[in-house]
């Protein structure tokens, strides 16, 4: 996800429209993350003569990496989850390459360990395909 002036009206629009267009029974994962940086990528962009403003946004160092400050990842993340509450209980929602500590001010809830979180997704995974609609 990517934050700018009018972020919350375009994937409010959005997370309609995926609302609309697709039966929770048809959708496995959901998985939110926003735009992240290595220091390496910033540096080519920076010295490669690219012609962007993405150097703009606001960038905080979080876990080894470049990205948005927690405040906003918390914004974006809690905006497109409370988007798609009627799916809140048929679809597995995970952050993806983000930090635990955003799972439960996003979610409500937070795993007690990364394998924790791998037997949730495939579980979830594996009955959705088998034909089963809750996570």
């Amino acid at each position: 996800m990517t934050y700018y002036a009018d972020w919350m009206a375009d994937y409010s629009e959005l997370l309609f429209r995926v609302e609309q267009g697709f039966d929770p029974s048809e959708v496995a994962l959901v998985s939110f993350g926003t735009l992240t940086f290595t220091k390496s990528i910033i540096h080519r962009i920076r010295t490669g003569g690219f012609k962007t403003r993405i150097l703009r946004m606001p960038l905080a160092e979080s876990d080894g990496k470049l990205s948005y400050p927690d405040a906003i990842k918390l914004r974006l993340f809690s905006h497109a989850y409370r988007g798609l509450a009627a799916w809140h209980d048929r679809v597995f929602f995970y952050l993806c390459m983000e930090n635990p500590r955003l799972w439960r001010p996003v979610f409500g809830f937070e795993y007690s360990s990364n394998r924790a979180f791998e037997v949730a997704m495939k579980s979830s995974y594996f009955a959705k395909i088998r034909g089963h609609t809750h996570p």
